[in-house]
């Protein structure tokens, strides 16, 4: 089954479509551990190894986890939020693009602050990563951060960084790779580089508020950051690309 986008309503029904989407691609391959107005807390063994929360706060801004192990309600064991975001700015518009191997939340609000990606998902070496960016302004509120889960490394994603076209102005795209830091691209056990099925790089830099849509793809915006409030480094100079 292909890619499939849900535009998340940025208003209190927000957990509620978006575990209606994790369940419409996942089916059985998702379970759902807990549920209510502000919280859904899901494994689904094809996009990580991980148990993962979504957390709905102030300004229906979302927060997102992983964890070992659910135990009952809210209760996660070795909870490590990885994407978070200042919450006095409202939500204006939340893409999320469930993939065969990862799902993948590209926030925008209404100050570049805040504007954010959470990506949870497995590389085609069997790793699970998350990865939490935020917007060239650095937040006070939460810290972010992209970890290979499997190997418990910091990680970076690997775009194409930089905006060109061919002569006809078609856009240019790659498998995105993922960087352990200080150590090189993630592989394969053939050397092959590893990638995440289903989702590109593409030679576009369109900001932060660059996010667009079209009945076929879903290209985000661009220049995020990763690490915490006092030190962080650029993680995604590019755009992002899904397509169905």
């Amino acid at each position: 089954m292909a890619n499939v986008y849900t535009s998340l309503a940025t208003s209190t029904t927000t957990i509620t479509e978006l575990s209606a989407a994790l369940q419409t691609k996942y089916s059985t391959g998702v379970t759902i551990h807990f549920q209510d107005a502000t919280n859904v807390i899901f494994s689904c063994p094809q996009v990580s190894d991980k148990v993962i929360r979504f957390r709905q706060m102030t300004n229906n801004n979302l927060y997102v986890y992983y964890a070992d192990s659910w135990t009952s309600g809210t209760t996660l064991v070795n909870s490590v939020m990885f994407r978070g975001q200042d919450e006095n700015y409202a939500i204006s518009a939340q893409h999320l693009i469930c993939g065969d191997s990862y799902v993948l939340l590209n926030t925008i609000t209404t100050s570049d602050y805040t504007t954010g990606i959470a990506l949870v998902g497995k590389l085609t070496n069997g790793n699970s990563i998350a990865v939490g960016l935020f917007s060239y302004m650095s937040i006070s509120a939460a810290d972010h951060y992209s970890k290979d889960l499997t190997l418990g490394e910091n990680i970076s994603l690997i775009g194409i960084d930089v905006a060109f076209t061919s002569d006809s102005g078609l856009l240019f795209k790659r498998p995105i790779y993922v960087s352990r830091l200080n150590v090189g691209l993630e592989t394969n056990g053939d050397g092959s580089i590893a990638t995440i099925p289903g989702l590109y790089s593409v030679s576009h830099v369109p900001g932060i508020f660059g996010a667009s849509k079209s009945d076929t793809y879903f290209i985000s915006g661009s220049n995020y950051y990763s690490g915490s409030y006092s030190v962080k480094f650029l993680c995604l100079r590019s755009s992002l690309l899904a397509e169905w």
